[in-house]
């Protein structure tokens, strides 16, 4: 595992691609790491990315456009 790579990670609705933005150092060391979770997005939702997203698409090794986004849902809750 290596930063900026995607890999598949389990999520509460399920297995989602997710980029590991975490530094090289952190990946070796550390049993968390940060990641970027992705959304696909089916042709019937594609949108621009705003705020902290960021699209990610078949150019980044994807079979889908999706969604990536820096926000944690579960603290805007707090």
């Amino acid at each position: 595992m290596k930063p900026w790579e995607i890999w598949d990670c389990s999520f509460p609705g399920g297995e989602h691609p997710s980029v590991i933005i975490s530094n090289a150092l952190r990946v070796e060391l550390k049993a968390q790491i940060v990641v970027l979770a992705c959304s696909t997005m089916r042709a019937e939702t594609v949108r621009d990315p705003v705020g902290c997203e960021v699209l990610l698409d078949e150019a980044d090794g994807l079979n889908w456009k999706r969604i990536g986004s820096t926000a944690n849902p579960a603290l805007d809750q707090l």
